[in-house]
């Protein structure tokens, strides 16, 4: 397993953490990165983009002028795509750009970019992240002496009052670990994660038996 730092709010070392070598060691391609990025991408467009033909055109049901004798080229509709106001030769139509891939490689897509993290220096682990009430101020200097630019902050408990105060923090953003998904990392320079986070992908041994990680990600 690869070791991080643990840090309090502070910004203090108070110890090591070891990480499931199985995700933040995965060794990826970028081929797989760029998969699940395109998929993503394109299962965010709506594809409600629509224009209309000569034939949808309102209007243009009477010649505009005679045939012959106005000087003017041989006209049979102001709705023509060459006139202004009219159709559209070749018009975009609503479609769907729904996009699907194997769920391993949106995982090694994870995996890949979560690992890319810890070799960067830009994964930070801390023993916790709690609030007693709203406080943006307070966030922002906890990012500061953790040496955060706008991270992308993974809570085990999910803490109404942390997230509150980061939704005037322009750029950083909160998720689920099992709600994590390649994109979203990418976007974020920096990422914080709290230990009991670490703690359960790692599982209980004995009792339960060995726990496979993708049985953590299920989501993902």
């Amino acid at each position: 397993m690869a070791k991080v730092n643990l840090y309090n709010i502070e910004g203090e070392v108070i110890g090591e953490v070891e990480l499931p070598c199985e995700i933040f060691g995965y060794k990826g391609s970028k081929s797989v990165v760029y998969e699940a990025v395109k998929a993503h991408l394109l299962n965010c467009r709506q594809g409600t983009v629509k224009a209309k033909t000569r034939g949808e055109v309102s209007g243009g049901g009477k010649k505009p002028f005679k045939q012959k004798g106005t000087g003017n080229a041989r006209a049979g509709s102001n709705r023509s795509p060459v006139w202004r106001g009219g159709g559209v030769v070749f018009p975009p139509r609503p479609r769907q750009f729904e996009a699907k891939i194997p769920i391993r490689v949106r995982r090694a897509a994870l995996y890949t970019v979560l690992s890319d993290k810890v070799k960067e220096g830009n994964l930070r682990v801390v023993d916790s992240l709690s609030l007693d009430s709203p406080k943006t101020s307070k966030v922002v200097q906890i990012f500061k002496k953790l040496k955060l630019n706008r991270p992308l902050v993974v809570l085990g408990n999910k803490d109404e009052n942390v997230i509150l105060s980061m939704r005037n923090i322009q750029g950083t953003g909160y998720l689920k670990f099992e709600n994590l998904y390649a994109y979203e990392i990418l976007k974020h320079p920096t990422m914080l994660i709290t230990k009991d986070v670490i703690d359960g992908l790692g599982g209980e041994r004995g009792e339960r038996g060995e726990k496979n990680v993708d049985e953590v990600m299920v989501n993902v």
